[in-house]
């Protein structure tokens, strides 16, 4: 083999090794640092809120004046904005008969629904004696339309007719807001962090092109020792001339 033939193919194996071993490493992935910083105290915000609860006389009927005569009855329509827990009932007048009889009713204004309902005489008033009472009814009164129905079986002037009770509503107080945040720098402390931020091809592409290189002097080589081993053999086939007499 000749010296040229073995320098190439010596070359190319080498180039080729070395262009597979660069493969063999795979992509470069690139990472970037950067840094950032954090208080080591509490920051933050503190709001304190609590709830309490609103208690109010919830007064939805309050009339006076009214005058009533015997057998009709007397309707009023009111609201109710807020539940009642629980319903009282006041009527006060003059009647002209004592002995007199009646009933005073709730009914619901929609569907005219009883709520509720009490007769009325001189038995239900303080003292058993005319037109001074209050009725009181351990039952709520809902949000809505209602009718208040008064009827007696004699004239009579009402000076007060009153439906009233008890409402409530929670109420939520919101304190001062306060706001906790660290203000020398010795308070804050720095932190790393390390992420990808790209990836190279170039030793990849390098590798493959040694690797490429390295196959062609090969072949070279392995071509040039081909060559010159047929030149051989052909200057050895070639017969030699005869010489004269």
């Amino acid at each position: 083999m000749s010296t040229k033939a073995i320098f190439l193919i010596g070359i190319g194996i080498l180039v080729f090794i070395i262009g597979w071993a660069a493969m063999l490493s795979g992509v470069e992935v690139k990472t970037c640092s950067t840094y950032v910083y954090v208080p080591r105290e509490f920051v933050g915000r503190m709001k304190p809120q609590y709830s309490e609860w609103y208690y109010w006389r919830n007064v939805p009927v309050n009339l006076s004046n009214i005058e009533l005569k015997a057998n009709t009855p007397f309707n009023y329509t009111f609201s109710v904005n807020s539940t009642i827990g629980y319903i009282y009932i006041e009527i006060s007048g003059r009647v002209s008969n004592e002995n007199y009889e009646g009933y005073v009713a709730i009914l619901n204004a929609t569907n005219n629904q009883t709520v509720i309902y009490s007769s009325l005489s001189p038995s239900e008033a303080f003292f058993g004696k005319g037109l001074n009472t209050t009725l009181f009814y351990q039952k709520p009164l809902n949000p809505g339309k209602y009718k208040i129905v008064l009827q007696l079986n004699t004239d009579a002037i009402v000076n007060r007719l009153a439906v009233y009770g008890p409402s409530s509503k929670e109420l939520e107080i919101q304190a001062i807001e306060i706001t906790l945040a660290p203000e020398s720098e010795s308070a804050y402390q720095q932190i790393k962090i390390d992420y990808i931020c790209g990836i190279s091809f170039a030793q990849a592409l390098a590798a493959s092109t040694a690797v490429g290189i390295g196959i062609s002097m090969i072949v070279a080589g392995a071509l040039i020792e081909a060559v010159s081993t047929r030149i051989t053999r052909l200057r050895i086939a070639k017969p030699a001339k005869a010489k004269k007499k």
